[in-house]
């Protein structure tokens, strides 16, 4: 997962930078994402737009897969919602914060003998984040994200703490 990650930010340093995109209004990013949870680890595709140069709208879809105690864990998460930025360093440099809601599928099988099986489970609710972008060039950025999910109807408890990386392209 390392290697392949690095591999794919090199080749991607490689293509020539056009224009100066960053934090301007009605430009748009996609990304790929990966980082841990308090379960897990967590593999995601995302869309950003920017609203205004300091709003943000946000959409996510994240798999998460670990392992709690005896039980196998398998999560899928689309989440919507806004990011402010409240401080920027410079013209590459940026400190935002978020809320979003989500939507999503929890799947846990035990893996004792005797034990139930496999039990599905709809889970929605709110989130918020706090998040670093650090443009590397006028197109590429990467993100580093903090995040707390509020799942009231998860089976394996109510918060969940999230931290990712994602490599994002801006068009």
């Amino acid at each position: 997962m390392k290697k392949l990650f690095l591999s794919t930010l090199f080749i991607l340093c490689l293509i020539p930078a056009m224009g100066q995109l960053k934090h301007v209004k009605g430009i748009s990013n996609i990304g790929f994402t990966g980082g841990i949870t308090g379960n897990g680890k967590l593999l995601g595709a995302g869309y950003s737009h920017y609203l205004q140069p300091r709003w943000i709208l946000n959409v996510n879809a994240v798999l998460e897969t670990g392992k709690v105690e005896s039980t196998n864990l398998k999560n899928f998460i689309v989440s919507g919602g806004v990011d402010h930025t409240f401080f920027e360093a410079g013209e590459s440099l940026y400190l935002n914060a978020g809320l979003s809601l989500y939507t999503g599928l929890e799947k846990l099988t035990s893996t004792e003998k005797g034990a139930g099986g496999t039990v599905k489970n709809y889970t929605f609710g709110p989130a918020g984040n706090i998040n670093v972008e650090w443009y590397f060039s006028s197109r590429f950025l990467i993100q580093i994200k903090a995040e707390q999910y509020f799942c009231p109807l998860s089976k394996l408890g109510k918060w969940f703490p999230a931290c990712s990386l994602s490599l994002k392209y801006c068009f």
